[in-house]
């Protein structure tokens, strides 16, 4: 099984009071990152819609497909969610 798709299994819903504040709410996942929450983390990837429009992020070692992948991944593990609560 690819590594990366492993990460479907991943996905964290933070706090509704939490989520509302941006800045806070990064450096929450960063202090969880730092302190090894999640394990080792090598790539990341992250979404802003603001001002200037929907910015995305990556950080690790792949290219565009990867953060695509890694974006893919989440929205499919969040359509499950809701799927699922449908019944």
């Amino acid at each position: 099984m690819n590594d990366k798709l492993k990460l479907v299994d991943n996905v964290i819903d933070i706090d509704v009071a939490t989520r509302r504040n941006v800045p806070e709410t990064l450096r929450e996942i960063a202090d969880s990152i730092d302190a090894g929450i999640f394990g080792n983390v090598t790539e990341s990837a992250m979404a802003v819609n603001c001002d200037d429009g929907i910015i995305c992020f990556y950080s690790g070692p792949g290219d565009g497909a990867s953060a695509h992948l890694l974006f893919a991944c989440a929205q499919r593990k969040m359509e499950s969610g809701v799927l699922n609560e449908c019944g």
